[in-house]
């Protein structure tokens, strides 16, 4: 695993700092503006340089192997150094959440599978059916 870069332990201690409140990104921007510049274009807020490069100092930390604190994020509350009972329920939420993911990779997968097959028509039906598009050959 790599280092963490300054900018990286900067936004970890900050995150020390105020780990009793959940913290919202543009808040630690504009509280650590010197470490992550924002152009003044207007450009959304999403789609900023700083934003983007706040999100991969924030995997790098929950991916780090010197940082054992864990960070959990919301968009709507905001990230913040978890608790026991915040990161339980943090776990919960994720876990359905993933759950949910699979259930529909899932059902996505078994209509894959039945690209091409045969069926008896009743009605107005194909007799083949077509889960999948046909590619064109250009």
């Amino acid at each position: 695993m790599k280092n963490l870069t300054s900018r990286q332990w900067k936004l970890y201690n900050y995150l020390k700092e105020h780990s009793t409140e959940y913290k919202l990104r543009k808040e630690i921007l504009d509280d650590l503006a010197e470490h992550y510049p924002i152009a003044k274009e207007t450009q959304e807020f999403n789609n900023t340089a700083a934003r983007r490069e706040l999100s991969k100092d924030l995997t790098a930390l929950k991916n780090s192997d010197v940082i054992q604190t864990v960070i959990i994020s919301s968009s709507a509350k905001g990230i913040k150094l978890a608790s026991e009972i915040e990161y339980q329920r943090y776990l919960e939420k994720r876990r359905i959440s993933l759950l949910k993911s699979l259930k529909t990779n899932y059902k996505q997968m078994e209509k894959a599978k039945l690209n091409n097959q045969k069926r008896i028509v009743l009605k107005h039906e194909k007799d083949i059916i077509e889960s999948l598009l046909k590619e064109e050959v250009s």
